[in-house]
């Protein structure tokens, strides 16, 4: 039998303590503050989008738990179909902040997508996933910025002189 996970001493973990944290890699390896992002980006117009065909990135290593470790969201998404929300938190915590970022993820808000990546609202996605694979909603399109370039305020690193992935 797993032990009860204690959330209060886990929410004031520094390594849980800003889950909502304002880096956040993009599945391309490029590093914003997602505020920053969010607040040059406030006046980008937004589209609906379908995700099908963004679903396949839930498969590439974009986020790490809690030691480190590169994860997938599909990884973590399994755990939760497999288990639930509550069993997955208890039988994964270093998976906590994912868990807990799926689960309670606002959809009323656009995801930024630049190059056919998502950068910012894969936590949304993987809550769409989920749902459609419960039969809890079928819901396929997301409202998104489309981004043709993403402003250097934002990136967290000197990448602006990075080679553009092809």
């Amino acid at each position: 039998m797993s032990e009860r996970i204690d959330y209060n001493k886990l929410n004031n973990d520094p390594v849980y303590k800003d889950f909502e944290s304002k880096e956040r890699a993009g599945t391309d390896g490029i590093t914003v503050n997602i505020d920053r992002l969010i607040e040059l980006t406030e006046r980008h117009p937004v589209e609906i989008i379908d995700l099908e065909h963004f679903f396949e990135q839930l498969g590439f290593p974009c986020w790490t738990d809690a030691e480190g470790n590169e994860v997938t969201p599909h990884e973590i998404i399994e755990c939760i179909l497999n288990e639930g929300y509550d069993a997955a938190l208890n039988a994964h915590p270093h998976f906590y902040k994912h868990i807990i970022g799926i689960r309670d993820a606002d959809r009323r808000y656009p995801i930024h997508v630049h190059d056919e990546h998502i950068i910012n609202g894969m936590h949304r996605l993987a809550q769409i996933y989920i749902d459609q694979a419960t039969g809890k909603s079928t819901q396929s399109f997301l409202t998104a910025k489309k981004l043709s370039h993403i402003p250097e305020e934002a990136l967290l690193e000197d990448q602006s002189q990075k080679p553009k992935p092809n």
